[in-house]
């Protein structure tokens, strides 16, 4: 689905993830008691966070070209095996750059040495003693590790856009959501199954009118999980021992394989809904509106009650290819491409600078 190879190793995982059975943590308060413990340390945390300020501190000093607002551009560069960090002597680099639709290429002119000066960073060392380390070991994992870094950076500001772009909204930060097994509906027919979650990014209750075709009036809000995708801009170069950072373009449609991590997430959080942000660094969000599918969600777990009393309560490992020939499961195939096809684009979300921040441009650390 969507050119992405799959492999044997996620379900092994899953399988045995599922041997280890549930661990339960009883605190042995009363849950209204322990809800209210809870709350309690959440707002403490964030009192402390709140008086940390900003992740990335905000620049004072006129230092504009270290650090600045992100632009509309589509940059290629290409970062080399050695660092011209500290040198004096360090040559002018230059980066091709191509705005969206736009046929005519500029040139970005990139100062190494100002870039990456010592004395430029100086105000920042705070910030970057965190955040560069991290870079540096996302590169040792390779491209997947890049990939997994950003995506988990890039997470929160993108949520955060879609709430400015939408004020009136109400947002949600949740962590894991329990599947509740009784809600799940008896024509459904479905096996043993085990315990079940799922964790969006976050849920917004928002206007939904605008872009459902509704007749104007009053404005219908809607309860949505929010999932977020972020396209990393870093690619292996060469022989693998440098990256590139070149930006790809939108996608017209979500890949399916996004489709499932959705449908489990609206049956976990209990709505009908959700809404697919996919980020990419330098062109915006795209915002898909995916609806959720009972008949798929059945589908998809009639495959997972098989998969837990088939293999998992036998103590039998699931061989490769386990349910391929299953014509079920080549239909459920079926139906997650379809419903990747018909979710709608509701907007584009340009890049904007989020209040209170700024943001490093250096592509490379």
């Amino acid at each position: 689905m969507g050119n992405r190879g799959g492999s044997h190793g996620p379900m092994l995982g899953a399988f045995h993830r599922l041997r280890q059975g549930a661990m339960i943590f009883d605190s042995g308060m009363p849950i209204p008691k322990e809800n209210s413990v809870n709350s309690q340390v959440v707002q403490k945390f964030n009192e402390q966070e709140n008086k940390l300020g900003p992740l990335f501190p905000i620049d004072t000093n006129g230092a504009e070209n270290q650090f600045a607002v992100n632009t509309n551009t589509s940059p290629s560069q290409k970062a080399g095996g050695s660092s011209t960090c500290g040198k004096k002597n360090a040559r002018r680099k230059k980066a091709k750059l191509k705005s969206p639709g736009a046929d005519e290429k500029e040139t970005l002119v990139v100062d190494a040495n100002a870039v990456h000066s010592n004395e430029s960073i100086q105000s920042y060392s705070r910030w970057l003693t965190r955040r560069d380390p991290h870079s540096k070991a996302a590169a040792q994992r390779g491209e997947g590790g890049v990939r997994m870094a950003w995506g988990s950076a890039q997470e929160h500001g993108t949520f955060a856009t879609l709430m400015l772009h939408h004020p009136t909204s109400v947002a949600e930060e949740v962590g894991l959501c329990v599947v509740d097994h009784s809600a799940i509906p008896a024509a459904w027919n479905l096996g043993a199954l085990p315990p079940m979650g799922a964790s969006p990014d976050g849920i917004i209750t928002m206007d939904t009118a605008w872009f459902k075709g509704k007749k104007q009036g009053a404005p219908t809000r809607e309860r949505l999980v929010v999932e977020v995708k972020n396209s990393s801009p870093f690619r292996k170069h060469g022989n693998g021992a440098t990256f590139e950072f070149t930006d790809r373009d939108p996608y017209d449609h979500p890949p399916p394989y996004h489709m499932p991590q959705l449908q489990m997430e609206m049956l976990a959080c209990g709505v009908t809904g959700g809404l697919l942000c996919m980020q990419s660094a330098t062109r915006g969000v795209r915002v898909f509106y995916v609806k959720r599918d009972d008949d798929y969600v059945a589908a998809m777990l009639g495959v997972i009650s098989d998969l837990y009393t088939q293999y998992v309560l036998t103590h039998t490992t699931p061989p490769e290819n386990t349910f391929n020939h299953r014509k079920d499961h080549q239909a459920l195939v079926r139906a997650t491409k379809r419903i990747a096809a018909k979710c709608v684009l509701v907007e584009e979300i340009a890049h904007r600078q989020l209040p209170g921040e700024a943001y490093d441009t250096r592509a490379f650390v």
